[in-house]
């Protein structure tokens, strides 16, 4: 297929929560240049599966207490402040933790020729997100790349992100709808 629109189609893309306008020109971009397109996501169900079973996903160690608190931290954080109940929050922190082996196992076998993962910055980070779970020859080899939204000239102090990401780069503040408005998190 050659059209980016029929590609997100076939893909069953959720256009406004991936704001299609903007990946679209990565989309066009890798069929210009026949670069293989993968899916590198735990699938929904995949993940509410695990994310019910409470505990680690097949072939996953258990997490480690420091791992466990960052994560915890970074749920709660993206999900607007709210606590989930224990169990929630466990199945929550399993499913992230499936989503980013799977992205990892997605990387190792992308071949000699290199892959770009499009992933949001959680998944990126080399501590706890996807290269966590590469080979050690992987991780040296991967450039982890994270783009963070900031106000007005505001910059974020970039000790923060030491051995987190190789590159961050400040974008302006997109203004979208609130996105606590509604917001609903998942029941086991």
């Amino acid at each position: 297929e050659q059209d980016a629109d029929r590609l997100a189609d076939a893909a069953r893309v959720d256009r406004k929560g991936w704001r299609w306008p903007e990946y679209k020109p990565l989309v066009e971009l890798a069929v210009a240049y026949k670069v293989p397109i993968l899916g590198a996501n735990l699938s929904r169900e995949g993940a509410r599966a695990v994310m019910r079973a409470g505990r680690p996903a097949e072939g996953l160690e258990p997490v480690t207490a420091e791992t466990r608190i960052a994560l915890e931290k970074d749920i709660v954080q993206g999900h607007c402040g709210i606590q989930p109940p224990a169990a929630v929050l466990s199945g929550m922190i399993e499913a992230q933790r499936a989503r980013d082996a799977r992205m990892a196992e997605t990387l190792r076998g992308a071949g000699e020729s290199g892959v770009v993962l499009i992933a949001g910055a959680g998944h990126a980070r080399r501590d706890r997100g996807a290269p966590a779970y590469l080979p050690k020859g992987l991780q040296d080899a991967l450039l982890s790349i994270a783009f963070v939204e900031v106000d007005g000239d505001e910059f974020a102090p970039l000790g923060r992100f030491k051995g987190v990401y190789d590159v961050v780069w400040f974008t302006p503040r997109e203004k979208r709808e609130d996105p606590c408005k509604g917001l609903k998190l998942p029941e086991r």
